[in-house]
């Protein structure tokens, strides 16, 4: 960003001030899935029961190919009434009526899969395991630790930031002083 004009600044002001970016880019090695089971019945009871036998099954499985059990977490489980709604005839006025209609069970599960190459099997095999109770809700591809990568970013941005303050102290025919100040703002782009 660059501007001109005059202005008036403070003793605590004073000095150069610059911005550095560090980036760093890399490949995924880690799938994280959504995914979970949403069963329906008449009564709270056979909607989680539905939904308790395709969730086990789909654990089951994941566990038998090799997910480890701290990769599998529970991310929301939930039960909600089901309505509809039907027509009334009373005193010669049509008004809709609300009716439970029965339950609705719904169990998520957050699955991080360690060998991206195993996503597709481990999708059909939880699709095969829950039958069609059976929700993807989402997949995405991320960094397990990006420690490093960030570490990396932050030398790149400060680099950045001391050669622009070096130009800017030269333009200026000011000499370059301490280091005072350095703020942090990060963002981990998909």
């Amino acid at each position: 960003r660059a501007s001109t004009g005059l202005t008036s600044i403070s003793s605590q002001q004073a000095g150069i001030w610059v911005n550095g970016v560090g980036t760093v880019v890399t490949e995924p090695d880690i799938t994280n899935l959504s995914l979970g089971v949403e069963a329906r019945a008449s009564t709270v009871t056979e909607a989680r029961d539905q939904a308790a036998v395709a969730i086990t099954a789909i654990v089951a499985f994941l566990t038998s190919i090799g997910v480890e059990e701290r990769d599998i977490r529970t991310q929301s489980f939930n039960i909600s009434p089901q309505y509809t709604f039907r027509e009334r005839l009373e005193d010669g006025l049509r008004t809709d009526e609300r009716v439970l209609s029965g339950y609705q069970v719904t169990n998520t599960l957050s699955v991080k899969v360690r060998d991206l190459d195993q996503t597709g099997a481990i999708l059909d095999g939880v699709v095969k395991a829950g039958g069609d109770l059976v929700r993807v809700n989402g997949i995405s591809f991320s960094v397990d630790d990006p420690s490093p990568l960030k570490v990396q970013a932050r030398e790149l941005a400060v680099q950045e930031a001391l050669e622009k303050a070096r130009q800017l102290a030269t333009l200026a025919g000011v000499g370059l002083g301490q280091l005072i100040f350095i703020s942090e703002t990060s963002s981990t782009p998909i």
